[in-house]
């Protein structure tokens, strides 16, 4: 089928988990297959219900957002962007362009929850942190990228060597950006003199340094 039955559109897309076509433009149902669903339509429908459970449960109407209007979202984003590895189109955020209200986030990142993990479990990093807030050339980057600098800050401060593949695969970032990161830090040696005197800097870091290689050798476990 080329077109839509009922309003002509040629956006049309397959609904493998339901077993539907579906028209993107006005979201009818226009046959029954059977294939196999992916992993990124079966967490845009998860979303898609969840929403329209929490619309019926406040009795909110009005919204015309349908399947069809969901795909047709996803689509626009997948197909205007070169996404990096290990990146996630939050559900919220295409849910939001699908409905035509303002988002803030698109993306994530499949370390997000891990770095932020670390972030609360670590004080001491957290006040690397507010140390960076002054250095907006460091501080003015994604969560990862931040947390990652305030890391390689402390490292640098204690003469500690920094292994690049570890930093690298914990933080999801490049070793040539983690290389350039370093290069910055050291360049700043105010910013490291500030941080050098952090009480139990040194225990921290040390602690730190477990929590990474304890995710990593589960990741590498898990993944064996």
């Amino acid at each position: 089928m080329s077109s839509c039955i009922y309003c002509g559109s040629r956006d049309i897309i397959y609904d493998t988990h339901a077993g539907y076509m579906i028209c993107c433009s006005c979201g009818s149902v226009l046959e029954t297959i059977y294939e196999s669903e992916t992993e990124a339509i079966r967490r845009l429908r998860i979303s898609v219900d969840t929403t329209e459970k929490r619309s019926k449960r406040s009795k909110t109407h009005g919204s015309s957002m349908n399947i069809g209007h969901i795909y047709r979202a996803y689509r626009r984003v997948i197909g205007t962007r070169k996404l990096r590895k290990g990146v996630i189109i939050r559900n919220d955020a295409i849910i939001s362009i699908a409905n035509k209200a303002r988002f803030y986030k698109l993306f994530t990142h499949v370390r997000d929850s891990v770095v932020e993990d670390l972030l609360d479990r670590s004080p001491v990093l957290r006040k690397v942190l507010d140390i960076l807030r002054d250095y907006p050339s460091l501080y003015s980057r994604t969560t990862r990228g931040k947390v990652a600098t305030a890391y390689i800050v402390a490292k640098i401060a204690l003469n500690d060597p920094i292994i690049y593949g570890q930093v690298s695969k914990f933080f999801g970032l490049s070793r040539v950006h983690i290389r350039r990161i370093k290069n910055v830090v050291e360049r700043a040696r105010d910013l490291i003199a500030k941080v050098s005197v952090i009480e139990d800097l040194s225990k921290e870091l040390t602690s730190i340094d477990h929590m990474i290689s304890e995710y990593l050798g589960r990741v590498g476990r898990d993944a064996s």
